[in-house]
């Protein structure tokens, strides 16, 4: 047991990665928009009409409420969206899976995606 905690900590401290999950609080840009910047967690937030950036990597993220703009920055995230009629969902970094419903009926949101090894998921309950 002693020999596997010494090999994780030494993991973690060669390859620099994040072995916690301690959650810091989102920032807002000074455009208004809610950054969440803290990697390798599990986490449900609500988006209560704020425009949101998942701005960080490795994260199981669900965005729960008035969804109408998402951006997802980071990288390797898994992102569950409520999103608005009409909203928009945009990924800039690579690799993730972003999977949306719309909250009521309208229009399909707006999916752009400027990164690569993206996929979008529409959820089979839509409206």
């Amino acid at each position: 047991m002693r020999v596997t905690a010494t090999r994780i900590a030494l993991i973690c401290l060669v390859s620099g990665a994040g072995c916690t999950n301690e959650t810091k609080p989102p920032v807002t840009t000074a455009d208004g928009v809610v950054q969440y910047v803290t990697s390798r967690t599990k986490q449900t937030v609500p988006c209560d009409g704020r425009s949101v950036d998942i701005a960080s990597d490795r994260n199981e993220m669900t965005l729960t409420g008035s969804c109408r703009f998402v951006r997802v920055s980071g990288a390797h995230n898994d992102i569950f969206i409520d999103v608005t009629p009409g909203g928009t969902i945009e990924i800039t970094g690579n690799h993730n899976d972003v999977s949306w419903r719309r909250i009521e009926p309208g229009p399909l949101p707006v999916l752009q995606d400027r990164g690569q090894s993206n996929s979008f998921h529409r959820l089979g309950d839509d409206i």
